[in-house]
């Protein structure tokens, strides 16, 4: 772990919500310290900010939505999900490109 360059944690929120923070401090305690952080989290409460500070330098932080207001997932993305067959993968997902 001492030649990671890039750390990122996606999806920050889930992993403390499921209990994983002392497993993720424990990977980022090995990891170099001049790494690259990103951290990725759909909404952003009290302790991801308190987690993100802590490994991170000079953060950039990027919010899309208003700040002003609990962040909350974005209402207009709809999410679909199709049970295909494995074999079928590759040309729908080639459908969903050429489409959106």
């Amino acid at each position: 772990l001492e030649k990671v360059q890039y750390a990122v944690l996606d999806e920050a929120d889930r992993m403390l919500d499921m209990g994983f923070e002392p497993d993720v401090r424990r990977i980022m305690s090995q990891v170099r310290k001049d790494r690259q952080t990103l951290l990725f989290s759909a909404t952003w409460p009290q302790e991801v900010q308190r987690l993100g500070l802590e490994f991170v330098n000079d953060p950039v932080v990027i919010t899309i939505g208003d700040r002003a207001n609990k962040l909350v997932a974005n209402k207009s993305v709809t999410q679909t999900i199709e049970v295909i067959e494995d074999r079928e993968r590759d040309s729908r997902l080639h459908q969903l490109l050429q489409k959106y």
